[in-house]
């Protein structure tokens, strides 16, 4: 069952794998849909099942199992409905199915339109009641965390998954923040701690790729299997994000990567409202 072939040829023949498929879309929340050859799939297209040497049933290429985010204008014609998916959890919750294929070429055209509509209507739903809802409560388990000195052991990852949000929401968690704190519900130590746990998030997420960069342009340029240049250069940029080492490229660098990876810019307001020297609550979001 599946596509080897970028969906040409669709083969749907074996029932058993056929049978697999559909409870898989039914316990996912995902819609059947038709390909361009007229096979009917209930998952994504190139989702492929082989039946292994030992007799058993794998399925395989399920990386595009769950659909896409509806795409912003500038993105049609790019490839974002690849990798810009919605999280099982937001897909299982939503009130209708939602198609794996929506804005690839495996969906046949009289079908696409309907897809995209429902894609852009669940991700208006995330955007417009789920982040927020979850900022709700989320500044209600900062102030709980904080009451019983727990916050630095605070899971926010898990916390936005169990919600169905994916990570490069945070800039979204932190202007919804912005639009809650006008409501004066909580102190403003309690906003200033959940501003600072989005923000650290971000930031620590940003150090990261900065740290993998570098450490494959150092590989390039060395070719030598010793770690000594890598450790020297990893504990110069901790340096740098502390403030301990004079950096002056590592903090612009950061705020741009926010911008690109999670549309939110990091002001001198946001900085002032949290000391990246906390080297525990940095290094947490680091591991």
């Amino acid at each position: 069952m599946g596509s080897d072939d970028s969906g040409r040829h669709v083969l749907d023949g074996n029932e058993t794998a056929q049978g697999i498929a559909r409870t898989l879309a039914e316990r996912f929340n995902l819609a059947s849909h038709h390909t361009p050859c007229g096979a009917q799939v209930f998952a994504c297209a190139d989702l492929e099942a082989h039946v292994g040497a030992d007799g058993r049933l794998y399925l395989v290429d399920l990386a595009r199992l769950f659909p896409p985010e509806a795409k912003a204008e500038e993105e049609h014609g790019s490839c974002s409905h690849l990798v810009r998916l919605l999280r099982p959890e937001f897909v299982i919750e939503y009130g209708r199915p939602l198609c794996s294929d929506t804005y690839s070429k495996f969906l046949r055209r009289d079908e696409s339109d309907a897809a995209e509509r429902d894609v852009h209507g669940a991700t208006v739903h995330l955007m417009e009641h789920i982040i927020p809802d979850f900022v709700e409560d989320l500044v209600e388990q900062v102030c709980i965390a904080t009451a019983q000195l727990q916050l630095p052991q605070f899971d926010l990852k898990a916390a936005l998954h169990e919600r169905g949000i994916n990570l490069r929401h945070l800039g979204d968690c932190a202007r919804s923040l912005g639009e809650h704190q006008d409501r004066e519900d909580y102190g403003e130590p309690i906003y200033q701690n959940t501003r600072a746990l989005l923000l650290t998030e971000m930031v620590a997420r940003c150090f990261c790729c900065i740290l993998n960069e570098q450490q494959r342009q150092l590989a390039a340029i060395t070719q030598v299997p010793l770690d000594g240049a890598f450790i020297e250069r990893h504990v110069q940029l901790v340096k740098e994000l502390f403030g301990m080492a004079e950096g002056h490229a590592l903090w612009p660098t950061i705020a741009r990567l926010a911008t690109e990876k999670y549309h939110f810019t990091i002001t001198l307001p946001c900085l002032a409202a949290f000391s990246f020297r906390n080297v525990r609550d940095v290094m947490v979001s680091l591991t």
